[in-house]
């Protein structure tokens, strides 16, 4: 009786449902080696700013030069800068996301964002060196180059500024700190410098006969380079080189002997097509995913495969528009 009482009760028992677990659903992935990514979940109004904080000491009396250059960014402050009560102060600088700020129209960012700020008012100005990706040939180029600073969410124009034709480096002089950046803005084909960028290629064998090819193309900066370095840490990379738009795209090409390879004993698949747009490599700022480019090539017949292959970038006008792979 006791037996049958025991089964009667947990029969008895209602269960209760499981409760249903919204799954996880990744971002889409640069490449296959890339191991986790935020939930989707998130809105997209919330950002991943590059690590990294550079401090530098300012001391009373001193004259000071602080290089940033891991970032783009070069401090020279004059001596007697700091005022009389303090005997030194920490400036900080930071790179910033560029998705919170406004550009105005028809304008580009060539430099990272700074957050540049210190926790007393200077008494004389500060000679500011920051790098940007633009090629200036000409003089009449540089009118299209300006710094700004933040202003209620928008960049604004400051006065000033001096760019070189034969430098990356532009200079300008201010007398407080603030959210800095330099900007584009296109006035016409003549007088718009055409911007400096960078092509990264990473080469990962699978298998026996099988590759995986990672393109990217960003600007020439630093902290962008940096990024995508920290993305592809697990694969080598084997080739960079500086290339420059010729059109709004800049296309992927694999040949053999200027063959390309679909077209004989090879299959080539791109996971995310086989090009690269201007504007997307202009909104890149060093969070999320660059413009890239993954392809999975493999030699069909069975036999030892070529030695190498070549990679063409078409539309790109520069000196160098091409890789050559050793297999």
């Amino acid at each position: 009786k006791q037996w049958i009482k025991i089964a009667s009760e947990k029969e008895s028992v209602v269960k209760k449902p499981a409760p249903k677990v919204k799954p996880r659903v990744p971002r889409r992935m640069s490449h296959s080696s890339q191991k986790t990514a935020p939930n989707k979940e998130i809105e997209e109004s919330v950002y991943y700013a590059p690590e990294g904080e550079k401090k530098c000491t300012l001391r009373a009396g001193k004259e000071e030069s602080f290089d940033c250059s891991e970032y783009g960014l070069k401090l020279h402050i004059p001596s007697g800068a700091l005022p009389e009560k303090h005997l030194e102060c920490t400036i900080r600088v930071r790179v910033v996301p560029s998705s919170q700020y406004k550009l105005p129209e028809k304008a580009t960012l060539v430099s990272a964002i700074y957050e540049v700020s210190c926790p007393v008012k200077l008494r004389k100005p500060v000679q500011l060196q920051m790098q940007h990706c633009a090629i200036i040939r000409k003089d009449e180029q540089k009118s299209s180059l300006t710094f700004v600073k933040v202003q209620n969410s928008h960049f604004q124009p400051i006065e000033g500024g001096e760019f070189s034709l034969d430098s990356s480096y532009a200079t300008i002089s201010l007398e407080s700190f603030s959210i800095l950046a330099i900007i584009l803005r296109y006035f016409g084909y003549d007088t718009t410098p055409s911007i400096d960028c960078y092509t990264l290629v990473y080469v990962s064998p699978l298998e026996r006969s099988k590759w995986e090819i990672f393109c990217t193309i960003i600007k020439n900066l630093p902290h962008l380079i940096t990024e995508v370095k920290k993305l592809c840490a697990d694969m080598k990379i084997y080739d960079k080189f500086k290339v420059e738009f010729e059109s709004d795209k800049i296309t992927f090409q694999f040949t053999v002997n200027e063959i390309e390879l679909n077209s004989i004993d090879w299959d080539v698949f791109d996971t995310h097509g086989s090009s690269v747009h201007k504007s997307a490599v202009n909104k890149y700022d060093g969070c999320g995913n660059p413009s890239d480019c993954v392809f999975r090539v493999t030699w069909r017949r069975g036999d030892r495969n070529p030695d190498r292959i070549k990679l063409k970038l078409i539309g790109a006008s520069s000196m160098r528009n091409y890789c050559q792979i050793n297999l």
